[in-house]
């Protein structure tokens, strides 16, 4: 009885995990200068309603990228990819400073807001 008990409790406890939704990025807090390059190169696109760019706290919109991995996204805003510029219009931006704003916008929205 106790060995079916302990399979029942490790089945659901695998079951549970089966079609939960993939971990997305963990928000940060920008710096002050990550704040102006933000200001300054993402929000052009970012926070521009009918832009084609995945806009800031868009969930829909930025589950299929952060599926692909933060690496990836990374070299796709330094490399650029489809309408986006190589580098995102951030000349001074670092490999950290692009993994900092990529999380800073694909964080889920704040309500009210």
């Amino acid at each position: 009885m106790i060995q079916r008990l302990a399979l029942l409790c490790v089945f659901s406890a695998l079951l549970s995990a089966c079609g939960s939704k993939p971990a997305g990025l963990e928000p940060v807090t920008l710096t002050d200068a990550q704040n102006k390059l933000f200001e300054n190169s993402c929000k052009n696109c970012h926070v521009q309603a009918g832009n084609p760019a995945p806009q800031m706290g868009d969930q829909a919109a930025w589950e299929p990228r952060v599926a692909k991995g933060l690496e990836a996204l990374v070299k796709n805003a330094i490399t650029g990819i489809n309408q986006m510029p190589a580098g995102g219009m951030c000349i001074t931006c670092t490999p950290q400073d692009y993994e900092a704003l990529i999380r800073h916008m694909a964080a889920p929205a704040v309500q009210g807001k």
